[in-house]
């Protein structure tokens, strides 16, 4: 894998925790990390849609990039060498174990004819499972390499986290065309209500 490819990178940091991080006697773990690495403990090692979802339980105790024996994984964007293809613009978000990621995809027609406006290119968002990048069937029996993502629409959009219902619920929301990404997240209220006086 050459640089000029564009994919999503997670990697995981071993060090940040250190009480000795800033000492001229730290040992780092997290270091010259790349994907393809020869030293396996210091590999990103490739999660495609293949092996993304409906993994068995015996698929998920050893997963593509275990924590303990590599630097995390990568997910390759379509047609990542070249210059017009999927990149992601904005930063990813993360609601209980699910990853969700937005991308631009150039290469496709976005909005056409007399009263377009010449938009190019159309955005999607896409779930990833926390912290493999892999999807457990028993966790998630109805996500398949073929729901895994909803379009936003033409140009460049990000999708947002979003209140449903009474304000306990979170749900992925934004411009978005579909409705493969339903998942509701339960969520406590964690504002606690104080009355402020002056004695």
């Amino acid at each position: 894998m050459s640089c000029t490819e564009n994919a999503l990178y997670t990697i995981y940091d071993k060090d940040v925790t250190k009480a000795n991080l800033y000492s001229s006697s730290v040992v780092l773990d997290t270091y010259d990390t790349s994907a393809g690495n020869s030293t396996a403990a210091l590999a990103l090692n490739e999660i495609t849609l293949a092996n993304r979802f409906q993994q068995t339980a015996a698929q998920m105790v050893a997963p593509i990039a275990p924590y303990a024996s590599s630097s995390g994984w990568y997910f390759l964007l379509k047609d990542g060498s070249k210059i017009q293809n999927e990149k992601i613009f904005y930063t990813p978000s993360v609601i209980d174990y699910d990853l969700y990621v937005s991308s631009y995809d150039s290469s496709r027609l976005g909005l056409t004819g007399t009263c377009g406006g010449g938009v190019q290119g159309v955005s999607k968002v896409q779930l990833f499972c926390m912290p493999f990048g892999q999807c457990s069937a028993a966790d998630y029996p109805d996500r398949t390499d073929q729901n895994y993502s909803d379009e936003h629409g033409p140009g460049i959009q990000n999708h947002a986290i979003a209140s449903g219902g009474d304000g306990t619920t979170r749900l992925v929301g934004g411009a978005i065309i579909g409705n493969n990404l339903d998942d509701q997240y339960q969520t406590s209220i964690k504002l606690i209500p104080q009355r402020w006086y002056e004695k």
